[in-house]
């Protein structure tokens, strides 16, 4: 029989990645309208994250247990998965230059 094999070694880890990436990244979206319906949550403390770590999984918003970066059956990201991309978003938000701020150097230099 011919045919792609199956297993670790099939060989398109890559495209599964890209895949996982785009389902996350709609199921973030997901989730960030599911916190716009649903009042009265709060994200979990570091020490439950990584209790849950150490059960080899996480909570999602609605309770789900689900894989640590994982979604579950109602299509919400890990509560890591938001914390993650909260991070993410921070630290671009603290690496971007306000706006203005080339000028202001420039002008400080003066000319000499």
């Amino acid at each position: 029989m011919t045919g792609r094999p199956s297993g670790p070694d099939r060989g398109d880890e890559p495209a599964e990645a890209a895949a996982l990436a785009v389902g996350l990244a709609t199921a973030l979206a997901i989730t960030h309208t599911w916190f716009e319906h649903n009042s009265g949550w709060a994200p979990p403390d570091p020490e439950t994250l990584v209790d849950w770590a150490a059960e080899d999984g996480c909570r999602a918003p609605d309770d789900c247990w689900v894989q640590r970066r994982g979604i579950c059956a109602h299509g919400l990201v890990s509560w890591q998965v938001v914390l993650d991309s909260l991070a993410v978003e921070d630290a671009a938000r603290w690496a971007a230059p306000s706006p203005g701020a080339g000028a202001r150097a420039l002008r400080g230099r003066g000319t000499g």
